[in-house]
C-alpha cells in the first residue's frame, strides 16, 4: 500500500517537473512592426537598415572618422559595394561596418539586387 502511494507521489512530481520545464522553454516571438522603435544606432556610429530590398535611410550625412553599420533585416543576403569597397554577403541579422576616413560622396548599391542604392555624404 505504501509503495503505491510513493509511486503516485513520484509520478505527480515528475509530471509537474515536465510541465514546468516545457513551459519555461517556450519562447514567444514578437513581429517587428516598426524598425525605428526597435533598432537604435550603435554607439559611435550610424545605422542603415536593409529591409524590404531597400536601404533605410537611403541618404545619410556623417563626418570623417565616423563608422556606418549596415544591418540586414531581410531573410536574403545582400552585399554593400561602392568604388573600391565591397562587403561580404550580409545574411539575416548580420552587419557590415565601415569607417569613412575621407570626405566625399559615396554612392553604394547591392549588386545582387538592382535598384538597391544609397548615398553617404562625408563632411
Amino acid at each position: 500500500m505504501w509503495l503505491v502511494k510513493v509511486v503516485r507521489v513520484f509520478c505527480v512530481i515528475m509530471l509537474s517537473l515536465t510541465l514546468i520545464t516545457a513551459t519555461s522553454c517556450t519562447k514567444s516571438y514578437k513581429k517587428i512592426e516598426n524598425l525605428d522603435e526597435t533598432r537604435k544606432a550603435p554607439i559611435g556610429g550610424n545605422l542603415i537598415i536593409i529591409s524590404q530590398f531597400s536601404f533605410d535611410p537611403a541618404v545619410i550625412t556623417i563626418y570623417k572618422g565616423e563608422m556606418v553599420t549596415w544591418e540586414n533585416m531581410d531573410d536574403v543576403p545582400h552585399i554593400v559595394v561602392w568604388e573600391g569597397v565591397q562587403s561580404k554577403k550580409i545574411g539575416y541579422l548580420e552587419e557590415f561596418k565601415y569607417t569613412f576616413r575621407e570626405s566625399g560622396t559615396y554612392l553604394y548599391k547591392c549588386p545582387i539586387h538592382p535598384g538597391m542604392e544609397g548615398k553617404i555624404i562625408v563632411k
